[in-house]
């Protein structure tokens, strides 16, 4: 059983990303997701459990959009839209409750996709701040 260090939040963001672009590389390559994400969660050190519940937050989000996510594909690239927007997402879903609301997610997130990130949060080690955005946008619109 391999041990796996606990992700700090200063390099979640890091983790975050280069999981999104290799999430969507293996997408668009038509590789099976989830083996592909646990081999990257390896090199990584980064828990398996967290890559998990991480990958469903992609696929969640692809399908509350409508639409597949969007990652550069160069790691050394500047953040895509889609990528600025998972981030935002992931750090601003705190407590979930009924509506799901916050000021960064004034329209609200469908239950599934908030539990998904408050789970990823927590397995991921990262922590919500209080985003301040204009009450009508959303982070994908960007």
């Amino acid at each position: 059983m391999a041990y796996f260090e606990p992700v700090t939040p200063a390099d979640s963001d890091d983790v975050v990303v280069e999981a999104l672009r290799c999430y969507c590389a293996n997408r668009r390559a038509h590789l099976a997701i989830l083996p592909s994400m646990l081999a990257f969660a390896e090199r990584r050190q980064f828990g398996a459990h967290a890559m998990i519940a991480l990958t469903s937050v992609f696929e969640l989000a692809e399908a509350c959009l409508g639409r597949p996510l969007e990652a550069e594909t160069d790691q050394d690239a500047p953040l895509s839209s889609d990528e600025q927007a998972m981030l935002m997402l992931l750090a601003s879903v705190g407590d979930v409750g009924a509506y799901c609301g916050s000021a960064a997610l004034p329209h609200g997130l469908p239950g599934t996709l908030a539990w998904a990130v408050r789970t990823a949060n927590r397995l991921c080690g990262r922590r919500c701040i209080d985003m301040a955005l204009s009450p009508s946008a959303c982070p994908f619109d960007g």
